[in-house]
This record gives C-alpha cells, structure tokens and sequence, in this order.
C-alpha cells in the first residue's frame, strides 16, 4: 500500500506543476503574447495552492473520515468531468474585454477543479497515512514529492514542447489526472474504513512492521521524527508559500507526532534534525520567540510576498524583452522552488556571510540594468543569466531567513497559512495592482528595496552588526539607482496595462531631435520634430527596408490598399499617398492613443488611415476578405514575438487576405532569435517564394538596422531593391498552433 501512496504523491506533484507551463501555453495566443499572460496565471496557480491548503487543513478538522471521503470522491469526479484539458472558444477576448479578468475567469473553468485538488493531495494523503500507520514518518514520500514536481515543472520546455503538440500534452496530462484521482479515490476511500485493509497492509501496520523500512529501505523512528518532519519538511507543494505536497500538510505531521505520544518533543523542546530536518534549534528562537505574535505574524508573510514579488516581476521582464515562452517561465520559477528544499531540508544551505554580500551586490545591479539594458554584452545568456542568478539570491535569503523563523509544532498551522497568504498577496500586487497603480515597471525595483528592508528586519535583533552595515549601505546605493527608475524623465509619457508598458520621450537621433515610442525596453518608433521632415519613414521602415521595398513593389497604377499587423507610432503611414487605405490591427489601446496623440503619422495621412483594435489574427480570422495588394506583419510587445502569429494556422490567414500576386512582409530583427528560419518553413509549406532583406542604419535619414522576410511573387519584388532569396531551412520544424519551439532559433 505504501506503493500507492507513493505512486500518488509523484503524480499529484507532476501534474501539479507540469499544467502551469501547459495552460499558459495554452491560452498565450488568445492574449497576444503578452508577457502578462503567465504573471496572471501564477496569480491564480497561488491562490488556488491556498484554497486547497485551507481545504485539508478544514476537512481533516472538521468532517468525519467518511464524510471528507465522500466529499473528497464527489470533488474527484466532477474534476475529471472538466477533461480534456482545453480552453472553449467562447472565452477568446473581444477589444473591450478586461483580459486579466477574462484569463482569470476562463483558467478558473479549464483548470481551476483539478488544480485545486491537485494543491490539496499532499497534506490530505500525510494526514490518511499517519491514520493507517501510526508511529511512521514518509521521509522518502516527501523527497519523492520534490522529484516529481521538479520534474513536472522541467520536463515541459526541455522535453515535452519540442517533441509533442499541445492537443497531445494536454490528452496525457488529462489522463495522467484521471489516474490520479483513481488512485486518490481509492485512498480516501480507505482512510474511511470504507474499503477493506488487506491482510498484508494489516501485517505492515502491526507493532513488529509499523516502518516505511520494506518499501523505502529505512526504519524511522516516531519520537524522533514525528516534530522533526512537521519543523523540518517544507516541500516544493510550497509554492509561493505552502499547498502543495506536503506544502501546507506540516501541522498534520506535528499532530501525528502528538498522537504517537511523544508530546514534550512536540511542543516544546528544541527540534533536531532527522534525516535532513531542521537540524538546529526553531529559527524563531533565534531571533526571539514572538509567539505568532502580530509583527512576526507579518515578518513571516513578508518573507513569503516579496520572493514572490521578484520572481514574478523578473520573469515579466525577461518574456517581455525575449520571448514569453515555457523555458523562461520555468527557469527561474525552478529556482525559486529550489529554495524552498535546499532553506527547509537543512539550515546549512544558507550562509548569511555568503548570500548577503551577494544580496547587497545584485541589488543595485538589478535595478541598474532595469533602466539601462546596455550595461550589459548583447546575448540571451547574459540576461537569463543575471535574473535567474538574481530570483536564486534573493529567494535564497527571504527563504533562509523563513526557514530559520520556524515556530514550534503547535504553531505550524499558522506559519504555513501566512506563507500562503503571503505569497498569493504577492501575486495579487504584482498581477493585479501594479499594472493599474503603477504607470511603468516599478515592481522589480521596489522588490529589491523591499527584500532588502525584510532582510533587514529578519536581522534586527542579531547582534552581529555586519549584516545590519552592509544591508543598510546596499540599500542607500539601491535607492540611489531607484531614483532614475521610479522618478519620471522629462518630456516623458508613461502608461501601463495587461500588455506592458509604452513610453513617449523626446531624444535626439544623430543631430536631429525626435519624438520616441518605446514598449519595455525596445524602441517601436520614432519621428522628427522638424516639420520639414516629419513625414520622412524613419526606424525600421525606411525606403531601403524590406517595408520599404515591399511597398514600392505592390503600388500599381490605382489606390494602394495595406494591411500592417502592429501599428507602433504610425510610421509605415508615411508612405500613404491619396485614395489609398491603410489598415492597421492593433491590440494594445494604449499604442493607438499614444500614437493618435503624440504622432502625426495617422493624422499626416492624405489617404485612408484606419485603426482596427484587438488581436490582429482574431480579427482577420472573422473578416471577410479585405484583398490587400501587401500586408506588414510587425507585431512585437517589448522585443518578444508573438509566437501565434507564425504559425502554419496563421500564415493561411494572412494569405486568405491577399490578392492574387500580393505580397507579405514579415519584420524579423530580433536581438535574441533568428526568425528567418520559422518563415522559410512557413513559406514553404505554402509554395511560396520567400526572400530576405537585410538594412543597414542611416542617421541622415532616421533609419535603423533592419531585418526582413519578404513573401511574394519573385518577378514582382527583384524589380523594387536588392533582396536575396531565403536560405532553405531543412532543420527546423514547422510551427502550428499545436507545436512551437524556440529552442532551435536562439541566438
């Protein structure tokens, strides 16, 4: 029987953390690649871990075994009635939609049932296993629980995405939870009594065989384990606080450890490690023992909101300016988790002298490249690199400091529920508020200055005054950089929503003086202040652009009609001319403000320049067809793509759009991925001749650098500027809406 349990606790933290990655990958296209996308679905992933925490910590309390096993079946079943994993059609967003409102209502449906029960596995099956073998400790189940959640969480990006379609992952991940909860069923239903106990079980569970020694090769000793497990143990079911495996289920333990007789141990004497338990006397005896009084109450929870405040504002940043894809969501959530083992397994993991100066230094750092991504060598490494190193550190010393503040047994139950607490109120700021209090990308500073001041606080009692000097010059030097990030430039406008932050500031571009939009931290357009030349196509769209080119090869003898995906400042509209229609699809609404306010481009138009809000694919996909003689396809949000629209699906739907001999432009620049390759297959699987154009920068006429991929007619684009034809791409595979990897273009 130990075998089930232990089967079930592997797979419950597989799943658990395998469908965070899948859902977000799920229902990214829907929601133009925002990088928002995953900070909401976390948001929702922590609140549903603490529901499910609340949920055992209730019904182990308060209902009968019988009724918490019939409750717990019923719940099962109406789960496994929401399968397959899918997200209906209904839910996709319409331009006036709330879309973190709508994510959050359409992930609740599609997934929030089995998750939650998912969340709730760990402390529910601790508690039936000290029911069935009083006097046995899991310790194996619990290392167990870390490995398949690890795994789960892993095994996504680096196995699962580049080798399987979406529609395959989620029938296995489905049928993987239906296994689940058969297996669950059958031990909630035997924690009941409602199923009988074979004989061999009946013969484990006698005095002569009350070990988990025959299944896991160790006998344990209840005395000594029982307080050590419930102090000592805080699995990866704690994510972002506590819920999962065995998370939350820590007092379960400090009470079985009661229930076996050895109470002075648990409630009172210092806790010694066992087996990789605390190892040391109560962190909270370290600093002095509040007794659950109101300030450690909110230590406890701080210590859980602001890791979780960094983790999430550094993953933003990071899927934001390179791609919002699974491996830069699971990266530095795999580290965060893995501070919660190494913090809970053994105090000799963190090392204040080590972690602190670390601390101290990447503090400012952080905050510095933030504003100034230059500081910086160009590559995807040095900034993956930085903000996992970043999110390890600071998660590391808020864990560490959590770790060493555990209360005794008695008082588990609360600490748990405040890391809980703590770490969904730090999902909520992040997701929810800042976005709408915040006008750019504070959080990642204010993250940092606050682990700082909760670090800080941790150490206040100490009476070494090292950590104190270094924590507090760290943070006059972090303030110090903060100031040029939270205070606003001049000649600045600043907005903020689910899609990310858009910027206009007045600079200068060579010798001339311009007005610049910027989303995160990528430039998306710019025009001249001069009169004379504030017509003048400037950025990447000059006359020798691919842009450029593609537009000079489709004007014919009549009006010009142009479809552009991503409307940015405007600046393709410079080369509207009279009786021509120019129709840009736009889903950010602040980009068609700001560009309707602070550019002249639309307004400059002398012929028809419209503005279609909301998913430019969505859109299309429900138009009929508009026959364009060329359609620009230049949608970016920071310098991520949007990995929806290069599908082999999305690519049918800008050709429908074509007329016969049309022609598509695609903007490949990117600092981090070669998106050549992904058209080339593209372009091939359609037929169709592709060719590249490659710009160089021209500061007398405002251009930058650009890379572009041209799909049309060879006789019709050779007559308009130099371009070659596009090297063939026999490696990569193509893109769907079921299958995307960007493992193979990285830079």
């Amino acid at each position: 029987m130990v075998i089930i349990y232990a089967a079930t606790i592997f797979l419950s933290a597989f799943l658990l953390f395998q469908v965070q990655p899948v859902v977000g990958k799920m229902v990214l296209p829907w929601f133009g690649g925002s990088a928002a996308v995953w900070t909401t679905c976390m948001l929702l992933f922590q609140v549903l871990l603490l529901l499910g925490y609340l949920y055992a910590h209730l019904t182990t309390r308060y209902l009968s075994p019988r009724r918490q096993a019939v409750l717990h079946v019923a719940l099962l079943v109406a789960a496994a009635f929401t399968l397959p994993l899918s997200a209906g059609e209904g839910w996709k967003p319409s331009p006036d939609s709330d879309p973190a409102t709508l994510l959050l209502g359409m992930l609740a449906v599609t997934v929030g049932l089995p998750y939650f029960l998912l969340s709730s596995t760990g402390p529910l099956l601790q508690h039936w296993f000290a029911g069935e073998r009083p006097g046995s400790v899991p310790y194996r189940l619990f290392a167990l629980s870390n490995f398949g959640s690890m795994l789960g969480l892993l095994s996504f990006p680096l196995a699962f995405e580049p080798a399987f379609v979406m529609t395959q992952i989620a029938n296995g991940w489905s049928v993987g939870f239906i296994a689940f909860a058969c297996l669950c069923a059958m031990l909630a239903l035997r924690s009941a009594g409602m199923l009988p106990m074979p004989a061999t079980l009946a013969a484990a569970t006698s005095p002569a065989g009350a070990t988990v020694g025959a299944a896991f090769g160790r006998s344990v000793d209840a005395s000594a384990g029982g307080a050590s497990m419930a102090a000592g143990r805080a699995s990866l079911g704690a994510i972002y606080g506590a819920g999962g495996p065995f998370g939350g289920g820590c007092e379960h333990g400090a009470s079985s450890a009661a229930d076996i007789g050895d109470t002075g141990r648990a409630s009172g004497e210092s806790i010694t490690g066992h087996a990789g338990g605390a190892g040391r006397t109560s962190g909270a005896r370290e600093t002095g023992d509040m007794g659950g009084a109101g300030s450690e109450l909110a230590l406890w929870s701080a210590l859980a909101a602001v890791p979780t405040v960094f983790l999430m504002a550094a993953t933003s940043h990071l899927t934001a300016n390179i791609a919002p894809m699974p491996l830069l969501w699971v990266l530095p959530l795999a580290l965060y988790l893995l501070t919660f083992i190494l913090c809970f397994e053994s105090p000799r993991w963190y090392q204040r002298k080590l972690f602190l100066p670390l601390l101290a230094a990447l503090t400012p750092l952080i905050i510095g490249y933030t504003n100034h991504p230059s500081l910086l060598p160009r590559g995807i490494a040095w900034p993956v690199a930085l903000y996992c190193a970043s999110v390890f550190v600071f998660c590391m010393c808020c864990h560490g400091e959590l770790a060493k503040r555990k209360p005794q047994p008695e008082q588990l139950t609360t600490f748990y529920l405040m890391i809980a607490g703590g770490g969904a109120l730090g999902g909520c700021f992040t997701a929810l508020i800042a976005p709408r209090i915040f006008n750019d990308e504070y959080e990642l500073a204010l993250a940092c200055l606050a682990a700082l001041c909760v670090v800080a606080a941790a150490l206040w009692r100490q009476e070494n005054l090292w950590p104190k000097i270094l924590l507090t010059s760290a943070s006059l030097v972090s303030l110090m950089w903060a100031a040029s990030v939270l205070l606003p430039e001049d000649h600045q406008v600043k907005a903020r929503n689910f899609y990310g932050t858009v910027k206009v500031h007045e600079t200068t571009y060579g010798q001339a003086h311009v007005r610049q939009l910027s989303h995160g931290a990528i430039m998306h357009g710019y025009q001249f202040l001069d009169p004379a030349k504030r017509r003048w196509p400037t950025a990447y769209f000059g006359p020798d652009s691919g842009a450029g080119i593609a537009i000079k090869a489709t004007r014919g003898a009549g009006p010009q009609k142009v479809g552009i995906v991503g409307l940015g400042a405007g600046t393709i509209a410079a080369y509207c001319q009279p009786g021509d229609t120019y129709r840009f699809y736009e889903i950010n609404p602040l980009v068609s403000q700001l560009a309707a306010s602070h550019f002249s481009y639309l307004a400059d138009c002398p012929g028809k320049a419209e503005v279609v809000p909301g998913d430019a694919r969505l859109t299309l996909e429900a138009e009929a067809n508009q026959q364009f003689d060329l359609l620009i396809l230049d949608a970016f949000s920071g310098d991520a793509i949007p990995v929806h629209l290069l599908t082999r699906e999305a690519f049918a739907t800008w050709f429908r759009h074509l007329k016969p001999g049309g022609v598509l432009a695609v903007h490949t620049s990117n600092l981090y991925l070669n998106l050549a390759p992904v058209v080339s297959k593209a372009a091939d699987y359609y037929h169709r001749s592709a060719f590249i154009v490659s710009s160089r920068s021209n500061h007398a006429i405002g251009t930058n650098a650009s890379q572009w991929v041209l799909i049309g007619p060879p006789e019709r684009l050779a007559q308009s500027g130099p371009l070659r034809p596009l090297p063939e791409a026999p490696r990569q595979r193509l893109w769907t809406d079921n299958y995307s990897s960007i493992a193979g273009i990285l830079r």
